[in-house]
């Protein structure tokens, strides 16, 4: 947790997967200094918006799993490589939800737990 959290305050790169169109972009996200809120931003040329919300506002975080339960955009999965859709997570929050690609699974799994140890946290 503290590796990820020193880590993420730097900002880390990551790619944002358009829901819409499946389009892969360099983004960047990170919590705040505080960890209790949480940003992704792409590109600034991209017109869509990216997420910004409170930890505690984060429904829920998702992988992807050949034919799981949880549904992905279909033209984000349509639009990822095998390997690509073993990185992939999709942030769920109050009013929707974000693609992104971490650059592995051990760093997609510890995003996810991170990110679950800290929405834990703020509702303490």
């Amino acid at each position: 947790m503290k590796n990820f959290a020193q880590r993420a305050k730097q900002g880390i790169p990551c790619t944002f997967v358009d829901a819409g169109t499946g389009q892969c972009h360099h983004a960047e996200y990170s919590p705040n200094k505080s960890l209790d809120f949480f940003t992704i931003q792409p590109p600034s040329e991209m017109s869509t918006a990216g997420l910004a919300c409170a930890i505690a506002a984060i429904d829920d975080i998702h992988v992807y799993k050949e034919g799981g339960e949880v549904s992905f955009p279909p033209a984000v999965i349509s639009s990822l490589s095998s390997e690509q859709k073993q990185r992939v997570l999709m942030v769920c929050y109050e009013s929707g939800s974000v693609c992104f690609l971490e650059s592995s699974t051990h760093a997609r799994d510890s995003f996810s737990t991170c990110m679950r140890m800290l929405w834990l946290h703020s509702h303490k």
